[in-house]
């Protein structure tokens, strides 16, 4: 149940979440996807302890959490994520200084608000 039944997907490289009942705990289910390359979550009720999971996964490029419940501490987990170009994050509560520090420690990153 959840998204266990994704582990196995290990090509996997999109997938859409968005509007989904999705809790952080279940996007443990989605760091074995080591091909995942966008992920969208927008409109779900993902927080920033969600976030973590999926700033883990080594070739992530593209993730869309507009509505989300995220804070400024979201962007903390994704300055390690070197992989990431696009973040979409309208409607959340993060500050424009976390965004330039984060932009800053991802070269190449875009945020949009």
């Amino acid at each position: 149940p959840g998204l266990a039944h994704l582990e196995g997907l290990a090509k996997l490289r999109v997938l859409n979440l968005g509007q989904c009942r999705i809790a952080d705990g279940a996007l443990a289910h989605i760091e074995p996807l080591a091909s995942l390359e966008t992920l969208a979550l927008h409109g779900t009720t993902v927080t920033d302890a969600g976030t973590a999971h999926v700033a883990r996964l080594p070739r992530i490029c593209v993730v869309n959490l507009n509505g989300c419940a995220v804070t400024d501490a979201c962007l903390e987990h994704f300055r390690e994520a070197s992989s990431l170009r696009i973040l979409r994050m309208k409607d959340c509560k993060v500050t424009d200084e976390c965004v330039e520090k984060t932009k800053k420690a991802v070269p190449g990153l875009a945020i949009f608000r």
